[in-house]
């Protein structure tokens, strides 16, 4: 089965301009390059707008929408579609001639461009059909062309509401798949949904928790074992709010932290400063000098004990020795 369908539709344009206007001439703005029929074989811009936009999409012309430029590099190429004005308002992913085969599809997206003045092509999307793109191989640089050298078929612009392209839920630090298609907003336990607005100024989804005392357990921890709750310590129990205050004491500080709580002993921790500690080194060092005066003075004084008792024990008294002579 082929890959392409429609390749009657595609050959039978590799013979004409479309999607380029007939009317368009293909010319660049210095000359030196024309459209090949068969480069561009089919295309379609969606053109989304708001319904409560002041630029909507009646005053977007679909006759201003043109290919305005081709930006050539050796190993490929992309194109832009401006629009009235405005030359670039979306863009084609790029094309490489190595990969390039014949009736390949690329992806157009639109270029970020909202302000109060202007009308919002960010959201721009679509595809076009590429037929042959030897011409471009042997060229390099950007090939510009004007509104009138390279406008689109009108029915090749379709307008419609700005829509969501798709949605991805962010949980627990994951990030889903994109979402796309009809997606259904489900309001679960404790949380209501509402629906607001009208189509001409734009619907809006308000999401709120309810208020309620009889909220539903919707969490199922069979296999997570929790421990029972603290009632009570040295049977102190909490007052209403469930609180037990912790009150300091006597040299002791109380501080609370994130999931935590400080105890902290002010009388463990020294009361004098540098100045008082170098006195006292001071005091400890002349205390340890005078020590070892004394110490030697103390050694002093025991030789001379010692002496003095060898010469009393070596001495013998006389009990006449002592007697004056006549």
């Amino acid at each position: 089965m082929a890959e392409t369908l429609g390749t009657g539709w595609l050959n039978k344009n590799s013979l004409r301009n479309y999607p380029i206007s007939q009317s368009a001439s293909g010319l660049s703005s210095d000359g030196s390059f024309v459209f090949a029929d068969n480069l561009f074989l089919d295309m379609k811009l969606a053109v989304p707008f708001l319904y409560n936009s002041s630029f909507a999409a009646s005053s977007i012309n679909p006759a201003k929408f043109y290919i305005s430029s081709l930006k050539v590099y050796p190993q490929g190429f992309v194109f832009f579609i401006g629009c009235d004005t405005k030359p670039q308002i979306a863009v084609s992913d790029p094309v490489g001639f190595s990969s390039f085969q014949e009736n390949m599809t690329v992806a157009i997206r639109g270029l970020a461009e909202s302000t109060a003045n202007t009308f919002d092509f960010s959201q721009v999307h679509g595809w076009a059909v590429l037929g042959n793109v030897d011409k471009l191989k042997t060229r390099t640089g950007e090939i510009i062309f004007t509104l009138e050298s390279g406008r689109l078929e009108s029915n090749v612009i379709c307008y419609g509401p700005r829509r969501i392209s798709g949605i991805k839920i962010f949980s627990d630090l994951n990030t889903s798949s994109l979402i796309s298609g009809q997606v259904l907003l489900n309001s679960g336990a404790n949380h209501r949904m509402s629906v607001g607005g009208n189509a001409a100024d734009g619907y809006t989804v308000t999401m709120n928790a309810v208020s309620s005392d009889n909220f539903q357990e919707i969490c199922e921890c069979a296999d997570v074992e929790v421990g029972p709750c603290i009632r009570s310590i040295n049977t102190v129990t909490p007052n209403s709010n469930g609180r037990v205050d912790i009150q300091a004491g006597d040299c002791l500080v109380i501080t609370s932290g994130t999931n935590s709580i400080s105890i902290s002993d002010t009388c463990a921790k020294p009361c004098c400063g540098c100045s008082e500690l170098e006195v006292l080194v001071a005091d400890v060092s002349a205390l340890t000098s005078q020590l070892s005066l004394l110490q030697s003075q103390i050694g002093v004084l025991t030789g001379s004990v010692s002496s003095l008792q060898d010469v009393c024990l070596g001495s013998r008294i006389d009990a006449t020795s002592c007697t004056p002579d006549e």
